[in-house]
């Protein structure tokens, strides 16, 4: 049975050269039915600094409402931006592009 879904990229920052997020819906077949959860990573290579962490948004069935993925992209960019200010403090906030959750930053 290939009925195995396409994950999705929903965001990506690079934070610093050992710190970033990463959003995705990501596709998982089970025996109880097929279905999308949609994540948030925030991975560090860093442990001193702050541990990788990871954001379970929701679950959906094989379709994933719109809505669903605005939000994901809205809190994606909130939890870049507040690592952005944190890490990173002489940069501007992010801007996200809405091709395929690519990261602009302009530096002031």
């Amino acid at each position: 049975m290939d009925n195995k879904l396409p994950n999705i990229d929903l965001g990506k920052t690079q934070i610093t050269d050992k710190l970033r997020v990463s959003s995705a819906g990501i596709f998982y077949e089970a025996h109880f039915g097929d279905y999308y959860q949609l994540e948030t990573w925030i991975f560090s290579e860093d442990k001193s600094v702050m541990r990788s962490q990871q954001i379970i948004h929701c679950t959906t069935g094989r379709r994933i409402p719109q809505k669903r993925i605005d939000e994901v992209k809205r809190i994606h960019k909130q939890i870049a931006d507040n690592l952005l200010i944190k890490f990173k403090p002489g940069f501007l906030l992010a801007t996200h592009d809405e091709g395929l959750g690519a990261t602009i930053i302009e530096g002031k």
